[in-house]
């Protein structure tokens, strides 16, 4: 039989360790050993196989039904709120940049002629907005 710390201790030792490992997050960061994007572009073959696996939505839902909605919810309102406005605050420039790019597309589109309400034809008035975005997705815009 192995012998371990126990769960109290391995608990207590990894939260007064881990609250004082901001900066060497903040080094990892700064100086990992592998670049994120190169290191996530390596593993795309590996993502891939993961993510068809035969056994995918089995481990999915059993994931799911092991956290529970009481943990979701305790933990999204527990830490959700204090980050939400500094997050949105980090992200503006890049949903800037983002939706800039949409709007532009969705301003150069020149829709049909909107008939009656009703009409059948009114529907290629969004499609022709879907499809410039799409095209816009797949690098054809």
């Amino acid at each position: 039989m192995v012998k371990t710390v126990g769960v109290g201790r391995a608990v207590e030792k990894w939260k007064s360790r881990a609250s004082v490992a901001v900066e060497d997050y903040k080094k990892g960061i700064a100086a990992p050993r592998t670049p994120w994007s190169s290191a996530a572009s390596a593993a795309a073959s590996t993502f891939q196989q993961a993510v068809t696996a035969g056994d995918i939505g089995d481990r999915y839902a059993r994931g799911v039904t092991a956290a529970g909605d009481a943990k979701w919810s305790g933990m999204s309102q527990n830490k959700g709120p204090a980050r939400y406005t500094q997050g949105v605050t980090l992200g503006a420039p890049y949903y800037q940049s983002g939706i800039s790019d949409v709007l532009s597309v969705i301003e150069g589109v020149t829709p049909p002629p909107r008939g009656p309400a009703g009409s059948p034809g009114n529907w290629e008035i969004p499609k022709a907005i879907g499809d410039a975005l799409h095209a816009m997705k797949v690098g054809r815009g």
